[in-house]
């Protein structure tokens, strides 16, 4: 269980417990320092990943921590978690205006984002705009589709984001 808590049952724990049957047990032991909360924990095989708000675990920075089985204990008396920690390239980048009439602009910060894929698809999932562009500021017509739901993916070496774009249609004045 993770949450913004510092004791659950009388037990000291950051943020990160698990209940055992018969008592809650202190897992998140070793991150005595964290910054923020954590918020999601997901376990795959025997590695458990916990993501939040947080900025800084023991001194590093980081947003993401990764929990790998090792031999020492919990307080409970089992396998305790050794905390790695996953260095996320910052997503540090905007798009506007949504919704959009005609041009949508992105802007990215500079040299946060090297080996950019941009790409925009439809609802049934056609790509319909792609661009492996290095500027850090890119406007890309859209006047050309009708008005709906599209969906903007950019991604680098390491994550990927999708958003969704909703396409007005444009204003038309008749003489």
């Amino acid at each position: 269980m993770c949450g913004q808590f510092t004791h659950v049952g009388g037990l000291k724990a950051n943020q990160l417990v698990s209940w055992n049957d018969t008592t809650w047990c202190n897992i998140g032991g070793d991150m005595d320092t964290l910054v923020g909360s954590i918020t999601r924990i997901a376990c795959m095989q025997d590695t458990l990943y916990a993501a939040g708000n947080f900025s800084n675990v023991s001194g590093i920075n980081s947003n993401i921590a990764k929990f790998a089985n090792i031999k020492h204990t919990d307080s409970c008396g089992k396998a305790r978690y050794k905390i790695t920690y996953i260095p996320v390239e910052s997503f540090d980048f905007k798009f506007y205006p949504n919704p959009v009439k005609d041009k949508l602009t992105l802007e990215f910060m500079p040299n946060k984002f090297i080996n950019k894929k941009i790409s925009i698809s439809n609802s049934l999932g056609q790509i319909i705009y792609v661009s492996d562009s290095l500027n850090s500021k890119q406007e890309i017509d859209l006047s050309f589709l009708s008005s709906g739901i599209y969906y903007l993916k950019v991604q680098n070496n390491t994550e990927q984001k999708i958003f969704k774009i909703i396409k007005e249609r444009r204003n038309i004045n008749y003489i």
